[in-house]
């Protein structure tokens, strides 16, 4: 309710597919307005993997305060969970984009405050803000087993 505007949320309809849902709120004096609406094919943001290297992606989700949790760092472990209201863990979805492939991509948390999605290639990690608009910073990772980074645009 926080985010005043459009928002594309994924409903899950079975265990492979989503359904694609703009949702976009409205404040009139002291009433919200909610609408929903079935968004096709209209996807917020396709992500292309130009690249000769396997690329994994997920969204950064902050960690809530909580004894079981006292952290407030971002996720950026290779399980990549949050705590679900029972306090368990559960994995927060990740999508692998082969060599020249593209997908089409809604956030996973869409009420999360800070949008990030995270890459990771060989290892390597980089956070990306996919707001941003100008020049990223290249993403660095080794391609072997050396530590030593290659650049990549």
């Amino acid at each position: 309710m926080e985010d005043i505007g459009a928002i594309h949320v994924r409903l899950p309809s079975s265990e492979h597919l989503s359904t694609l849902v703009r949702v976009d709120i409205k404040i009139d004096t002291s009433t919200f307005f909610i609408y929903l609406q079935d968004a096709g094919d209209r996807w917020p943001f396709k992500i292309e993997n130009e690249s000769d290297y396997v690329v994994d992606l997920a969204q950064m989700v902050r960690l809530p305060d909580s004894p079981d949790c006292p952290s407030t760092k971002l996720s950026q472990d290779s399980a990549h969970s949050e705590t679900n209201p029972a306090g368990h863990r559960k994995a927060n979805p990740s999508y692998t984009l082969v060599p020249k492939s593209a997908i089409d991509y809604a956030w996973d948390y869409p009420a999360a405050r800070e949008k990030k999605v995270l890459l990771m290639i060989n290892g390597w990690r980089r956070p990306v803000d996919v707001l941003e608009i100008g020049n990223l910073m290249p993403f660095k990772f080794s391609v072997c087993s050396s530590k030593t980074p290659v650049e990549y645009p």
